[in-house]
């Protein structure tokens, strides 16, 4: 169940999508975006991999309870003012087979383009660091999620700092 946002997320995170993009979460020329941002859990209890509990422990305090709280509802994505031309996919359409060959349609995502989904961005109290969780699929057997800690630099534009895999197919 979509919640309602008149504002979707805000413009300011389009910066922080942006950075997210640029550091290869979406290669392609347009980025295709699913229609609904994503609801984020936090990992609970001891974590059977040492290395996965520690990549999040050095996470900025308190971001990833944030990131819960900001995307507990998914919302609508709107279309958002970002550096390459974004087009939105329902998960219906994110989920049909895409084949070069039968793919007329230039607003259709080609074979081996990536369709990413996207939380809303959580940021520190002191607005300088961002995390996002995001889904990126380009193919029934070719998907990922991911946790992504970005910094705001002194020139004011967003770097990913550090990427946490959840999973991959």
């Amino acid at each position: 169940m979509l919640g309602s946002d008149p504002a979707g997320p805000a413009e300011l995170d389009a910066e922080v999508y942006d950075a997210l993009i640029d550091a290869g979460a979406s290669s392609s020329d347009t980025v295709y975006v699913a229609d609904s941002t994503l609801r984020f859990e936090p990992p609970t209890g001891p974590s059977t991999v040492p290395s996965f509990r520690a990549a999040l422990d050095a996470l900025p305090a308190g971001l990833l309870a944030k990131l819960a709280e900001v995307s507990a509802t998914r919302r609508a994505m709107r279309p958002l003012a970002l550096r390459r031309p974004m087009r939105l996919f329902s998960e219906h359409a994110a989920r049909r087979p895409r084949d070069a060959t039968t793919v007329d349609d230039r607003r259709l995502p080609r074979a081996g383009d990536r369709i990413v989904a996207l939380s809303p961005v959580a940021r520190s109290a002191d607005g300088q660091h961002a995390l996002v969780y995001y889904e990126a699929s380009c193919g029934p057997r070719c998907s990922s999620a991911s946790l992504a800690w970005l910094a705001r630099e002194t020139s004011g534009r967003w770097k990913v700092r550090r990427t946490v895999l959840f999973w991959i197919t």
